[in-house]
């Protein structure tokens, strides 16, 4: 690769050159040469933003020179990163990152109000269920909307699991205010705390 650096001696014609002359000119060539190639591709920031993707379109971008390949890698470090500029350091820990392959979780999973879609079937202790198998494991359970004649929908309640056969007994308490029983298949006569039919 070439390069520039200063010379520590100036070989004249008919110079005998010696071990130590060429060990001491070859050190300072490693040490202190400046590589044209890595500065030509950073010489500024416009340079040093610069990338280049190796496969667009899904075919070979084929890099002609040193500062091609750099601007391949460079892309790269950006598109794993996520970050405008591939010198960025990313905003997430790339190695606290749950494969997609799975894994073990360390922390618990704020969903905000998503939902987890696709998920399997539920078969065994410790597995989750999926909405449709709810009242297929709870055998004989059946949701419903409970209302009282002449009041309606009871108020805060959009939904109820019950058991086919079950009553539900509802006491006036106080004004606005109601005290709810489940009888689980009940037997004999019932006590109406008040008139009212649930539906």
């Amino acid at each position: 690769m070439p390069g520039t650096w200063s010379k520590l001696v100036t070989v004249v014609t008919g110079q005998t050159i010696t071990a130590s002359l060429w060990n001491n000119e070859f050190d300072n060539v490693i040490t202190n040469s400046t590589p044209d190639g890595l500065d030509d591709a950073s010489a500024n920031t416009t340079a040093m933003q610069t990338t280049t993707d190796p496969y667009p379109a899904s075919v070979e971008s084929l890099a002609t020179s040193l500062t091609g390949e750099l601007q391949r890698l460079r892309y790269l470090v950006k598109q794993i990163t996520a970050q405008t500029n591939w010198y960025v350091d990313p905003t997430q820990d790339l190695t606290t990152l749950l494969p997609k392959a799975g894994g073990t979780m360390s922390g618990n999973i704020a969903m905000g109000t998503n939902k987890l879609t696709g998920l399997g079937a539920g078969s065994a202790n410790g597995d989750s269920v999926r909405y449709e198998q709810c009242p297929a494991i709870y055998s004989g359970w059946a949701s419903y909307t409970p209302t009282v004649t002449g009041a309606g929908t009871i108020s805060g309640v959009s939904m109820w699991w019950r058991q086919v056969g079950d009553t539900v007994e509802i006491e006036d308490v106080k004004t606005g205010v109601f005290s709810v029983r489940v009888c689980s298949a009940p037997t004999g006569t019932e006590a109406t705390p008040f008139s009212a039919t649930v539906s």
